[in-house]
């Protein structure tokens, strides 16, 4: 789509040894494309605001401690129409996320993060929720002269969540990643 207006500030402050970031932001849009999940066309949804704040308190290490908190609230909604002011669908309206990190003394790390996403419509009209749902994720890296090793596991709980969905007679969910697992090594080059 084509932006008529667009506005953001953004402002970053030290408060001690932490950082809070923040920014927010407004857009109009106009002919703006959408994708149909009912029909499996993409469409066009017309007119739509956009307007959003995004704040972060991130901490650097104190004693191999480090973390960081962060939410994201966006209202992304129709311009018109019978769907005036109601949200995009699939578009999230709040997005919290926190990280935890420890580095250890023998060049390592160990990482947790947790994620929750919640306000999802699966139509245009929000008469349908998308379920909310809150992921946790764990990582560790290990170097060892020029190789780290590293692994993590996505969704470690296991949840059973969606992140699209649609509406046809009833409410149909796409499932999301289960339980993932990755490992690897990398090696570094040069200095």
């Amino acid at each position: 789509g084509r932006s008529d207006r667009d506005r953001r500030a953004v402002a970053r402050v030290r408060a001690g040894r932490a950082w809070i970031e923040g920014a927010t932001y407004w857009a109009r849009v106009r002919d703006e494309i959408g994708f149909d999940y009912g029909t499996f066309r993409e469409e066009n949804i017309a007119r739509s605001r956009h307007f959003g704040v995004e704040a972060q308190v991130s901490m650097p290490p104190v004693q191999g401690l480090s973390g960081s908190l962060s939410f994201a609230w966006t209202r992304a909604t129709f311009d018109g129409g019978d769907n005036d002011g109601k949200q995009i669908n699939n578009v999230p309206e709040r997005i919290a996320f926190a990280r935890a990190s420890y580095e250890h003394g023998y060049r390592g790390s160990v990482t947790f993060e947790v994620q929750h996403v919640s306000r999802q419509w699966v139509n245009e009209d929000n008469s349908t929720p998308l379920p909310d749902y809150t992921l946790v994720h764990a990582g560790v890296t290990q170097a060892a002269g020029p190789v780290e090793l590293f692994g993590s596991v996505r969704n470690l709980a296991d949840k059973k969540y969606a992140t699209l969905g649609y509406v046809v007679l009833d409410a149909v969910y796409f499932p999301a990643a289960e339980r993932s697992f990755s490992a690897g090594m990398r090696m570094r080059f040069g200095s």
